[in-house]
């Protein structure tokens, strides 16, 4: 976590002048196991929205809990309406959702398990967090860990044993951050397990105007690992929850009190709306001063979601077992079919690249089961479901 110390006049006007907030920006992503980076150009940004999400899903292990519409009034950071944090477990089933989307960021050091930042869970195959969690911004390098495992609601120093986890696969940051500009400092975690299909995750949210998030309640999951202040102790194994109203301050999320500090390890972690309908995350944490969070921006929105929808879709890229249900044609174009040599009855499902089910059917031995796709849009698809015991899922394109 990172401290703020001084803010020129210059770098105000350089950050907020116009030009600036609507700049499009490359994407670096680097691939863990090769350890090779490549560049991703950006998409085209459109005209000025004035709000803008990603989907977000309970997954298929429903189960959600019911979070406070109401801001708290104990346990106040002083001369606020947010609350301290305290441990997640005391206030949620950590198996529930959106509890369960928050995800604990665990680095491979050689033979070490490290501790780590904070994250959440925005695709079936994607952890929003903080760049300078993923990428040493003084050296100018991934190489820090050798591998990086994800933990949903990792608590108590164990995974939690209902919920799956995956290692990553690539990370996505902004040429502005990579470059060493402090702007931008947002990443994207692309997993090798679609473990989201099964948690659920939440939206990631643009908001033109930032004084829209005021007076409404906003949620925080983290995992502190040590406070730069010296005040109090933590070691990264546990969740922690607070709530609350936030304020907007030169341009960030954050909370107007003397008291509102963060601990390392909460990097990462997202201001989450939610009126337990819609769930989407509004900023990343990156300074520990005023609990400031680096909001999502329009031209970040449109990079992110452009990774989401076309990289991180949930689609596993191992390769299938003997068991695993057959898929043809494929590609397809008003008709799929799906057999199966397994006597039991599985529950298959198609989704888009979105995550949103489209299809749902009954598959088992015999004739294979046949799926109308002729009011489907051409593009890429997701057949996914439990087969023999363990998480299945295929990739599908519509011609």
């Amino acid at each position: 976590m990172r401290r703020i110390f001084t803010i020129s006049i210059f770098t105000l006007w350089l950050f907020f002048r116009p030009g600036f907030l609507r700049a499009q920006d490359t994407l670096i992503v680097y691939d863990i196991s090769s350890q090779t980076i490549d560049t991703l150009l950006p998409v085209a940004v459109g005209p000025p929205l004035g709000f803008a999400k990603t989907s977000s899903s309970t997954g298929t292990m429903g189960n959600k809990a019911t979070l406070s519409q109401i801001p708290p009034t104990t346990n106040l950071f002083s001369g606020s309406d947010f609350c301290d944090i305290t441990k997640a477990a005391n206030s949620f089933n950590l198996a529930s959702y959106p509890a369960r989307t928050a995800v604990a960021l665990r680095y491979y050091r050689g033979d070490s398990l490290k501790t780590g930042c904070s994250g959440m869970l925005v695709s079936p195959s994607a952890v929003l967090t903080a760049g300078h969690c993923v990428y040493n911004y003084a050296g100018r390098t991934f190489s820090t860990f050798d591998s990086l495992k994800i933990c949903p609601a990792y608590n108590n120093g164990v995974d939690h044993p209902a919920l799956p986890v995956s290692m990553a696969k690539k990370i996505y940051i902004f040429k502005t951050y990579y470059d060493r500009n402090t702007t931008d400092d947002i990443a994207l975690i692309q997993l090798e397990e679609p473990i989201g299909l099964q948690t659920g995750w939440v939206g990631i949210g643009y908001e033109a105007n930032l004084n829209n998030y005021q007076n409404k309640v906003l949620h925080k999951f983290s995992y502190p690992c040590r406070d730069p202040f010296g005040n109090r102790v933590f070691n990264g194994d546990t969740m922690f929850y607070n709530y609350g109203y936030i304020n907007i301050t030169s341009g960030y999320l954050g909370i107007n009190s003397p008291a509102a500090t963060g601990a390392q390890g909460q990097s990462g972690s997202s201001f989450l709306y939610t009126d337990n309908t819609d769930y989407y995350a509004v900023g990343v944490f990156n300074y520990s001063n005023t609990y400031y969070h680096y909001p999502i921006r329009q031209n970040a929105f449109a990079q992110l979601e452009h990774v989401l929808t076309t990289y991180a879709t949930g689609i596993s890229e191992k390769h299938p077992a003997s068991t695993d249900p057959a898929i043809y044609p494929n590609p397809f174009i008003d008709r799929l079919y799906i057999g199966s040599n397994d006597t039991k009855t599985r529950i298959m499902k198609l989704s888009n690249s979105l995550g949103q089910v489209l299809r749902e059917v009954s598959v088992s031995s015999g004739a294979p089961t046949e799926i109308n796709t002729s009011d489907l849009a051409p593009g890429l698809y997701v057949l996914w479901g439990e087969a023999d015991g363990r998480s299945f899922s295929a990739k599908c394109m519509k011609e």
